[in-house]
């Protein structure tokens, strides 16, 4: 398994920069998610590393080797779209073995393709037609035409955007155990939350054609880099200061959730629209246990510290174990 390093990479469309200056490496077999809002270059970005835009500038490296102007067909990156872009007129085999056709892969093609019809859990369906499919059945199919070729990369647009709730976290949960399986690694574009916590390794917050944050699901969370991240990531982690106070060697800040206390080495940064908590221990009191989307780990009260939540979901996984996801 490979590592991908972007340097300085800019795209330019007429006068403007669709990505301007972004750098990233993805780790060999992590699951990245890039999260940003419309336009912020996250589309453009897959579409530059599968070889189908050129760069006006940059480098994009696989291990030592330069890959920026390599065509598609030399990549070894499987690409999964928003719309899925079934062939109408193939049944969901023809649709799965188009790409080793069309990369003329000769050894191991039935192996291959019963090994990816497993783990996307359509061996019950390979002679159907798309139109006979449902939404969450289709893209089942577009993954596994993606995996069938082994790709070192798996590329995905927005894949759950055009499933219902229930198929969302099955396909989520199938993605997670894809990846594991097949030992690839995963970048993934969204702009859902949700989906975001669901399957990150880590996340890469995306504004204006630049990274402005980048590290593990929890931690970008708990502490959004900046007011551009904060609001990206929900209002949740913005929080309006009515007052703030000095005293000893301590920072009181009074807010709608409560009393935030902060010891003045803690670098605690804080303006009229919100503040940035640090990762050191802070309190939270006067304020009923009902707050959600925080991490109780930086959070400290006297006694046990307790909050609301609903499960929302018991997923299967295999046979023996279950996710339970909270809500």
């Amino acid at each position: 398994m490979k590592t991908l390093k972007i340097s300085n990479l800019r795209l330019k469309y007429q006068e403007s920069f669709i990505l301007n200056g972004l750098n990233l490496t993805v780790h060999a077999g992590e699951i990245l998610v890039l999260l940003g809002q419309s336009g912020s270059g996250k589309t453009s970005l897959l579409k530059i590393l599968l070889g189908i835009l050129t760069p006006t500038e940059g480098q994009i490296l696989l291990d030592s080797d330069d890959i920026t102007y390599f065509p598609p067909q030399k990549r070894n990156m499987g690409y999964v779209p928003q719309a899925q872009v079934l062939f109408p007129h193939m049944t969901v085999k023809e649709n799965i073995m188009f790409g080793l056709k069309l990369q003329k892969f000769k050894d191991d093609l039935e192996s291959r393709y019963q090994r990816v019809l497993q783990i996307t859990e359509l061996t019950e369906l390979e002679q159907r037609h798309p139109h006979e499919l449902s939404g969450g059945q289709q893209q089942r199919v577009a993954l596994a035409r993606a995996l069938v070729i082994a790709p070192e990369f798996l590329l995905l647009d927005e894949p759950l955007s055009s499933i219902d709730a229930t198929g969302k976290e099955e396909l989520a949960l199938m993605i997670r155990l894809i990846q594991q399986e097949m030992n690839t690694t995963i970048i993934y574009v969204t702009h859902n939350h949700e989906e975001a916590r669901l399957l990150a390794d880590r996340i890469a917050i995306l504004v204006e054609g630049k990274i402005q944050q980048l590290g593990p699901t929890p931690l970008v969370y708990s502490q959004p880099k900046n007011y551009q991240v904060a609001q990206i990531l929900g209002k949740e982690n913005i929080w309006p200061i009515i007052s703030k106070k000095i005293f000893e060697d301590k920072i009181i800040i009074q807010t709608p959730l409560g009393q935030l206390i902060s010891h003045q080495d803690s670098s605690l940064n804080f303006s009229l629209t919100g503040i940035e908590l640090p990762l050191k221990r802070y309190s939270l009191q006067n304020h009923p246990p009902e707050v959600q989307n925080m991490n109780p780990s930086n959070i400290s009260q006297e006694g046990v510290f307790h909050f609301l939540c609903k499960i929302n979901a018991v997923v299967e996984i295999g046979t023996k174990n279950y996710k339970i996801i909270l809500r």
